[in-house]
C-alpha cells in the first residue's frame, strides 16, 4: 500500500451518483454511487494552480472538497499535496489547472473497487452483490 501526506482531495460533484443508505452495503451500491472507471490519483500542484481549480469549481457552483480545508488560506508559493481523480487531473469538467501538476501516483484499481477492498479491510467480511444473479 502506498502512503502519502495528502493536503486535500477533491471529487466533482457528478463523479459521485448517490450516497450510501445506513447498514449493510452491497457492490451494487457502491458501484451506482462510483459508476465511472475514474482512478485515484496523487497530485503535487502549486498553490497558484490550485487556486486557479477552486475559481473553475466555484463557477460551476462548487465540488466535494476535503472536510476542514479553506480554500481561502491558499498560498500560491506553496506546493500542495492533492489527491483526486483522473477524470479531473487531465483537464476533466473544465479542470484545466489541474494538468500543471506532477502525478506522483495512480491507483491500478477504479475508485469503487479501491473503496470497497477499504469497507472489507476495516470491517473484515467481504461485500457481496444483492442478487445472485449472473453479472455481465
Amino acid at each position: 500500500m502506498v502512503h502519502f501526506d495528502v493536503d486535500l482531495s477533491i471529487v466533482n460533484k457528478g463523479g459521485i451518483r448517490r450516497g450510501l443508505p445506513k447498514g449493510p452495503v452491497t457492490k451494487e451500491e457502491i458501484m451506482t454511487m462510483l459508476p465511472f472507471d475514474n482512478h485515484l490519483v496523487l497530485l503535487e500542484i502549486k498553490g497558484s494552480d490550485l487556486i486557479n481549480a477552486f475559481k473553475v469549481m466555484k463557477g460551476r457552483g462548487g465540488d466535494g472538497v476535503s472536510d476542514g480545508f479553506d480554500w481561502r488560506n491558499i498560498d500560491p508559493g506553496r506546493t500542495y499535496m492533492l489527491a483526486t481523480i483522473d477524470y479531473l487531473a487531465n483537464g476533466g469538467d473544465y479542470m484545466e489547472p489541474l494538468t500543471h501538476a506532477t502525478q506522483l501516483y495512480r491507483s491500478e484499481g477504479k475508485l469503487d473497487e479501491i473503496l470497497m477492498e477499504r469497507i472489507e479491510s476495516r470491517h473484515g467480511k467481504s461485500i457481496k452483490y444483492k442478487s445472485a444473479a449472473p453479472r455481465m
